[in-house]
């Protein structure tokens, strides 16, 4: 076949996306958040649609739940490594200048993979308490299985897949850079404390937004240090010209990114100060040291990226 390396990797990188949307939407097609680009079933590998074949056949939903995790986690540590080059000696880059990145398609995998908790405690609260261990409608795990087991893991893959298809795509995201920028934020304000979102934004905190309800996947450390880490990815790579054009035509353009900075910057520096004064007992310590002290350091180079940006 005469298949360049430029055309193969295109065509790895596009099938790893398309995998990985199909095992999602097979395990967990959660409502709104569900992928809704349309991916023809013709694309998708005999081998992906023998994992969803063979993941139905388990009776045991711990052994279904464990096999979608190795699938997706599989699938997107073999898309960043894809998406960063790994292993590619540096002979290769003026080969692969031909290459085809599928930026909307991976834009769109990240959203349905970032949003995932957010429709994963929807669907959860939603559901009457008896009918929560059941299987969801065209899935293959309960509600309760999905937001437990699944939703931070698939939230915490989705930003890694994110942040190498940033690095990969450079300016060719610029197309893209409001929709991302969007998507970090939301993310980054999700993902804080209930306290700071209580302060940040009260009419749609985590405490208020659905009556008595408590949410909280938001509450890992480890949650809230990917979306900081990612956000500083964004802000440094596509954010600079973006942040100045929205901050500069605020009056224009309403509520957009430019009115998203600030908050960005408070809720950042809220979940930097939180780490440095953390109370002993606190409720909200799902987290180790280590990610406690990882969270300062991103929070700060965050910080200073995009007082860098405003200040300028």
């Amino acid at each position: 076949e005469n298949t360049t390396p430029a055309d193969a990797w295109s065509t790895a990188v596009f099938d790893a996306a398309v995998a990985l949307i199909v095992i999602q939407t097979a395990m967990a097609p959660l409502g709104k958040h569900k992928p809704t680009l349309q991916i023809s079933l013709e694309r998708t590998s005999h081998a992906v649609t023998k994992w969803v074949s063979d993941i139905t056949s388990f009776d045991s939903e711990a052994e279904r739940v464990q096999q979608c995790q190795r699938c997706i986690q599989g699938l997107s540590v073999y898309l960043v490594a894809l998406l960063t080059r790994e292993s590619y000696p540096d002979s290769t880059r003026l080969v692969m200048v031909t290459s085809k990145l599928p930026i909307e398609l991976i834009v769109g995998l990240c959203e349905s993979m970032i949003l995932f908790p957010s429709a994963a405690e929807t669907h959860f609260f939603s559901t009457k308490k008896r009918l929560r261990l059941e299987v969801v409608q065209d899935g293959l795990l309960s509600s309760t299985a999905i937001v437990l087991e699944m939703a931070n893991l698939v939230k915490f893959l989705g930003h890694g897949i994110m942040d190498a298809t940033i690095t990969a795509a450079g300016v060719s995201l610029l197309p893209f850079a409001r929709r991302v920028m969007r998507l970090s934020h939301d993310s980054l304000l999700a993902s804080s404390s209930t306290a700071l979102q209580n302060v940040l934004d009260p009419t749609k905190s985590a405490w208020q937004a659905h009556g008595n309800r408590k949410e909280w996947l938001h509450i890992s450390v480890a949650i809230r240090l990917t979306t900081i880490q990612t956000y500083g990815t964004v802000i440094k790579t596509i954010g600079a010209s973006v942040v100045a054009s929205s901050l500069s035509n605020q009056h224009a353009m309403g509520a957009t990114l430019g009115n998203d900075v600030p908050l960005a910057i408070s809720a950042i520096a809220g979940s930097l100060l939180e780490q440095l004064s953390w109370p002993e007992g606190a409720d909200e310590a799902w987290a180790n040291h280590s990610e406690r002290v990882k969270l300062c350091i991103v929070a700060l180079d965050a910080l200073l990226c995009l007082l860098t940006i405003v200040g300028g």
